[in-house]
Formats: structure tokens, sequence, C-alpha cells
């Protein structure tokens, strides 16, 4: 159950770069007018620099990071210090 639970971890992880990619595609997409027939939506247009992209994607990467340290390096760091 608890390696069912790690993998399902590891899946999150590994998809939320893609998942924070999508979300500023579509976000940007609606605000600018795409999906709508070329007439802009306010209500999604974001003020300067509160979702700016690379900073949005560097969080996600960095919570990433973070999620497979935890997952591949402390359990084998965790196992040496038993032997």
């Amino acid at each position: 159950m608890l390696r069912l639970a790690r993998l399902a971890l590891l899946a999150c992880a590994l998809l939320a770069p893609v998942d924070a990619a999508l979300t500023l595609y579509l976000n940007h997409a609606v605000a600018s007018g795409l999906l709508s027939g070329g007439e802009a939506n306010p209500l999604y247009a974001a003020p300067d620099g509160l979702a700016d992209p690379a900073k949005v994607l560097a969080g996600r990467l960095s919570a990433t990071a973070l999620t497979l340290v935890s997952y591949k390096v402390l359990p084998t760091i965790r196992g040496r210090r038993e032997l």
C-alpha cells in the first residue's frame, strides 16, 4: 500500500510541470481571445508579474525536484545509515 502511494506521489510530481504549462497556455488563450472568436476577456488577464510563466514553471519544477529527491535519494541515504 505504501509503495502504491509513493508511486502515485511520483506520478503527480512528474505531471506537475505539464499541468502548469497547460494551465498557463489556456489562461493566456482565454485572456487574449484565442478561444472565444477573437474577443479578449479581461477577467482572465492577470496583472503584470502575477502569472509570470517562467516563475510558475520554475516553482513547479522545483517542487518536482524536491519530490523526486524525497522519493529516490532520501530512502537511499536512510538505507546506507542503517548498514
